[in-house]
């Protein structure tokens, strides 16, 4: 019994020695705890939608040949547009799923290996006596 209905002399049938407000657990603990549930539940949401994508790539790319003999057929610029639709759309989850694969099932975006390489092109203009002077006033040293 919590202490107030202890002191009113009420009963609620509740044992509040299990509750949260009374648990003898930390919030580091209880903070532990949620983001273990929350890694399980990003890796199922990664899982479950790289293979939704994947499904639907399938899906689509059986539908492409039907779609395009049916725009032949009809002639009709309602089926193009609806067969160019479908190819746009289905380039598009294919370019979502490379992005989802950059991103690891935790939930967490993969560093890339990118290295910046910076020329500078300098341009000098000048006469080719000019070039061979400051050439040969350069110390090799």
């Amino acid at each position: 019994m919590d202490p107030i209905s202890e002191f009113l002399g009420a009963s609620t049938g509740i044992d509040y020695s299990k509750s949260l407000i009374y648990s003898e657990k930390t919030s580091r603990e209880i903070k532990l705890q949620v983001d273990e549930v929350k890694a399980s539940n990003s890796t199922e949401d990664y899982t479950f939608v790289r293979e939704n994508m994947r499904k639907i790539i399938t899906q689509a790319m059986d539908l492409i040949p039907d779609a395009i003999s049916l725009a032949r057929e009809t002639e009709n610029s309602k089926s193009f547009d609806s067969a160019s639709l479908l190819l746009q759309t289905l380039s598009n989850i294919n370019k979502d799923l490379l992005e989802i694969n950059k991103i690891d099932p935790k939930g967490k975006a993969q560093a890339e290996n990118i290295t910046n390489n910076t020329t500078n092109n300098t341009a000098i203009i000048c006469s080719p006596e000019e070039v061979l002077k400051r050439l040969s006033s350069i110390d090799p040293n």
